[in-house]
């Protein structure tokens, strides 16, 4: 009598999950609705249709894999960059999404915070939105 064997091939894929852990740095370009943001080991770069900020150090991630700092405004589109301005950002990474918070405060205001989706590898999507001059 013939022996028949089945062999079963299981195959997973890891779905969602992250390749950062605590204590490493967010790099890379990321791209959403109405923002960029361009991470580097030394610094990071945020762009939004009428905004420039900057991040004068890395994107760490604790150890909850959350990074969270502060941005200087470099460029607005109605005048230069404002010391007294920042943008502050804190932001989760799963895999090639990015989940991002951000608030504008300077010396005396304070925006509702903001969130934003971002993904690895895609350019800003600023389609839609027009820079006021004052």
């Amino acid at each position: 009598m013939a022996r028949r064997c089945v062999y079963l091939v299981l195959l997973t894929l890891p779905i969602g999950c992250s390749d950062l852990g605590p204590g490493d740095i967010v790099t890379g370009t990321w791209g959403g609705e109405a923002i960029g943001l361009e991470a580097e080991r030394s610094e990071a770069r945020l762009d939004f249709p009428c905004l420039r900020a900057a991040v004068d150090g890395p994107l760490v991630l604790d150890s909850a894999r959350i990074f969270r700092d502060t941005a200087r405004v470099t460029w607005r589109s109605f005048g230069g960059g404002n010391p007294d301005s920042r943008v502050v950002l804190q932001g989760e990474v799963q895999g090639n999404l990015m989940t991002l918070t951000l608030w504008h405060i300077a010396e005396d205001y304070e925006s509702d915070p903001k969130d934003y989706t971002l993904y690895r590898g895609a350019d800003p999507d600023f389609s839609g939105f027009v820079c006021l001059a004052r």
